[in-house]
């Protein structure tokens, strides 16, 4: 997920506004994250984020029939 969401966007973002090279390596034990600057980032085909598993086991907002948010007490929808 991160690596549509967050990851790419970010790389694009640095490089194409700053001119700066960026990579970003997710750690998906710890949730963090390596940021790199001046390394431009590899391919997609070739980037370990990209073939990362779903967290869908581990979110909720993943699950076909989502619990409702305890903030907004609505269902979220699945795309």
């Amino acid at each position: 997920m991160p690596f549509g969401c967050l990851q790419r966007p970010t790389e694009e973002f640095f490089g194409e506004s700053f001119g700066l090279p960026l990579t970003m390596n997710p750690n998906f034990e710890d949730l963090s994250c390596e940021m790199i600057f001046g390394q431009a980032p590899p391919a997609v085909e070739e980037d370990a984020a990209f073939k990362q598993p779903c967290f869908a086991k581990h979110c909720s907002l993943a699950e076909r029939d989502p619990v409702p948010c305890p903030k907004l007490g609505v269902r979220v929808p699945v795309s």
